[in-house]
């Protein structure tokens, strides 16, 4: 009785094993979307790469879906998948700028969004979504729109 609830168990510990690296082996880490192209004590440039957009069209509106992010449930925002990235910047000022080089992918489509959140851990959720909210009014959806 003792070996065979060993080998169960045993068999068990395999199959979760090998499911889990499957499903681990699916999904992009954050570091697969970007790669540090420069960095000085002047700036740091940083290289965004969206391999596996997917898009897909019907009557009302356009999909896009990047296989590994997460989309932005934003009240009164298009649902559109969203890269979270932290970065800690020097006090002062700072400005970051997005430069599109290379969007013949998706000709006529609306850049990116970007969007500086500074990171405040006593801030809930919920509160955090409110002053997103209040600080960025809702944009009409248009059919496009990534």
């Amino acid at each position: 009785m003792r070996l065979s609830s060993s080998f169960a168990i045993a068999l068990m510990l395999f199959f979760i094993g090998l499911f889990g690296s499957t499903v681990l082996l699916g999904q992009n880490r954050l570091e697969d979307f970007y790669t540090i192209r420069s960095q000085t004590s002047q700036g740091l440039t940083i290289d965004f790469v969206f391999d596996e957009i997917n898009v897909s069209s019907s009557a009302s509106a356009t999909m896009f879906e990047i296989p590994g992010l997460a989309y932005n449930y934003v009240g009164g925002r298009p649902l559109l998948p969203v890269l979270t990235l932290p970065l800690t910047l020097p006090e002062g000022k700072v400005t970051a700028t997005i430069q599109i080089e290379n969007s013949q992918m998706y000709p006529g489509q609306f850049p990116p969004a970007f969007q500086d959140v500074p990171n405040n851990p006593a801030e809930t959720r919920n509160a955090q979504e409110e002053r997103l909210a209040r600080e960025n009014p809702p944009v009409p959806y248009k059919q496009g729109y990534p």
